[in-house]
């Protein structure tokens, strides 16, 4: 499909024809910015962008932003950053800990309140094929997803401005 013209908005086209009734769809993209990266920004109007508390981590950040500046202009000037979410957190580490306050000092209320931890039944629940809420639903990363989707709604629905939160601290 990628050499196809146009394919980047292939997914757009197939959103659209979704039934009514839908408040959400999560698309869960692949760490690199490559088609299908770029086809799910296309088709969004927001992303949840999940960053682990690790340096190598922040260079992605970067490199992500800089993507949905040139998909804003060129394909969807629609889309707009909904949150980032810190994942992997150990607050027993100065490394997670300076990672959280950078994200927190460079993105301000974009980075959300709430957190993953890091969590051993995270990288197990993929291999029984189950989300987190079924394989370990008391588990604290079961618990932070549940929190962090209580968040996110809550954001929603009282409207911060997103935006203008990252294009104030980008400069």
């Amino acid at each position: 499909m990628a050499t196809e013209v146009g394919s980047e908005t292939l997914l757009r086209q197939a959103f659209a024809q979704l039934e009514q009734g839908w408040e959400y769809v999560l698309v869960d993209c692949p760490p690199t910015l490559g088609f299908l990266s770029v086809a799910a920004l296309v088709a969004c109007q927001g992303i949840l962008v999940p960053v682990e508390t690790r340096v190598m981590a922040l260079g992605g950040l970067a490199a992500l932003i800089r993507t949905v500046d040139r998909v804003r202009e060129r394909l969807n000037a629609n889309l707009r950053f909904a949150g980032i979410i810190a994942c992997r957190v150990d607050l027993r580490t100065n490394l997670s800990r300076t990672i959280l306050a950078r994200l927190r000092e460079r993105f301000g209320d974009l980075v959300l309140q709430s957190f993953v931890r890091e969590n051993v039944r995270l990288a197990e629940a993929p291999s029984f094929a189950q989300p987190i809420t079924l394989y370990a639903p008391e588990s604290s990363g079961a618990v932070d997803y549940r929190a962090i989707a209580a968040e996110f709604l809550e954001r929603e629905h009282v409207g911060v401005g997103y935006e203008q939160t990252l294009v104030a601290n980008r400069h």
